[in-house]
């Protein structure tokens, strides 16, 4: 088990100053430096690539040879993934569909063309009523007349 003082010695060691291991938590704690350790040793130690064995099934074995310089070093993400598979690139949000004019349906040409119908038939009963509104007024007031004439005769009768 390895102490506070043995975790700070191995810090310094590698060159990690107070202020950097304070970004992990307090100094006074193990895990602490032990973290900055180990995000250290992350970061800096080369990723190792590993050597697949063959399959003894497949009847000719050869040996492996152990990673090199010049072999390319995989991202651990494509280490995980079954022989032959590539990795998925993730697929660009879908962008909607831009708009696009459609012809009316015959339910909607109906509904239109009887609304222009409806408005025709509206201004052509309003016209209607008044004019006969306006008739029923004449005759009224051509009514209201008379019945003021018969009545200035009558008096006029019974004067003489």
């Amino acid at each position: 088990m390895t102490t506070i003082k043995d975790l700070k010695q191995q810090a310094a060691n590698l060159g990690l100053t107070n202020e950097h291991v304070k970004t992990f938590g307090k100094l006074s704690a193990k895990t602490t430096w032990q973290a900055a350790i180990d995000a250290h040793l992350a970061t800096t130690e080369p990723v190792e690539t590993i050597a697949l064995l063959p399959n003894p099934w497949d009847g000719d074995v050869k040996t492996t040879q152990p990673a090199t310089s010049e072999q390319p070093v995989l991202p651990v993400y494509q280490l995980c993934l079954p022989m032959g598979l590539e990795p998925v690139e993730p697929s660009p949000e879908p962008q909607p569909e831009p708009l696009t004019a459609t012809p009316p349906t015959l339910a909607v040409l109906l509904i239109v063309a009887f609304m222009v119908l409806f408005c025709h038939v509206l201004t052509t009963v309003k016209d209607i009523y008044l004019l006969v509104r306006s008739a029923i007024a004449r005759r009224r007031n051509e009514s209201q007349r008379r019945q003021q004439w018969y009545s200035d005769l009558r008096q006029l009768m019974t004067t003489v």
